[in-house]
């Protein structure tokens, strides 16, 4: 028996559903599973520099200018960074978890997400409560002591300055490490370098006062802005076709 012509089949529609829904959750499951396996790498590292960052932001107040923060933001960055796109060949296991469903692209974006997260947080929001005095409105509340101090007043584009060149920073230091395998001198000489040539501008520059230098120190920031942001962009989107490409570590 023959269906009249105007009445269409459902199941071609249903299988596809069902095959696109697999896909999705198999998708979601990928991304699950790397997470959970980055935070059971990395987690103690990420929960030390909260640990600083609570302490030095709002107990201490030892991260209260916009030098410290990049000092903070650096660190946090590289460490992270370097940690995170080097493990897997560190651990001589490339060759089997290239085998494993997540592609390689996946697994590149995927842990670079995992480990952008904490630095735009830490640093973000460090920025933030610095730039608007909120450990010092903190607090007051409880006394009237040194720590109520506010923060030394800075430009707002100082802080979003700072807080690009953390996310920069992380951006060359993950993609180098993972492009670059198994070549530690190479790696640490193109880290250093890009992150000199982002870095020793911004540090040189805080700190800057008087109204004459206003106007240069909103240009000089905002061009540090947009280099951090090609440099982020640009950076990884090289980096991830060369780990797409290369073989495992442990065949190389």
């Amino acid at each position: 028996m023959t269906m009249p012509a105007s009445v269409s089949d459902p199941r071609p529609s249903s299988a596809a559903a069902r095959t696109a829904a697999s896909a999705n959750g198999t998708t979601r499951s990928i991304m699950r599973g790397l997470i959970w396996r980055e935070r059971q790498l990395h987690g103690s590292l990420v929960d030390a520099y909260v640990a600083i960052w609570v302490i030095g932001i709002w107990a201490l107040r030892l991260i209260d200018h916009p030098a410290v923060l990049a000092l903070f933001g650096f660190l946090l960055a590289a460490q992270l960074g370097s940690r995170l796109g080097s493990s897997e060949w560190k651990e001589g296991a490339e060759e089997f978890l290239f085998a494993l469903p997540p592609t390689r692209r996946q697994r590149f974006w995927i842990r670079g997400a995992a480990g952008l997260v904490p630095v735009v947080l830490l640093t973000g929001l460090g920025a933030a409560a610095l730039a608007w005095n909120r450990p010092a409105e903190l607090w007051s509340l409880f006394s009237d002591g040194p720590f109520c101090e506010p923060t030394p007043p800075q430009a707002v584009s100082t802080w979003l300055a700072v807080f690009a060149l953390s996310i920069a920073i992380y951006a060359i230091s993950y993609s180098v490490h993972a492009a670059l395998p198994r070549k530690g001198g190479q790696s640490a000489i193109v880290v250093v370098t890009m992150v000199l040539v982002l870095s020793l501008p911004v540090l040189v520059h805080i700190g800057t006062t008087g109204e004459l230098l206003a106007e240069m120190h909103l240009h000089v920031d905002i061009t540090r802005l947009l280099v951090a942001l090609i440099v982020t962009v640009l950076v990884p989107l090289i980096a991830v076709q060369r780990f797409a490409r290369r073989a495992p570590a442990a065949l190389s």
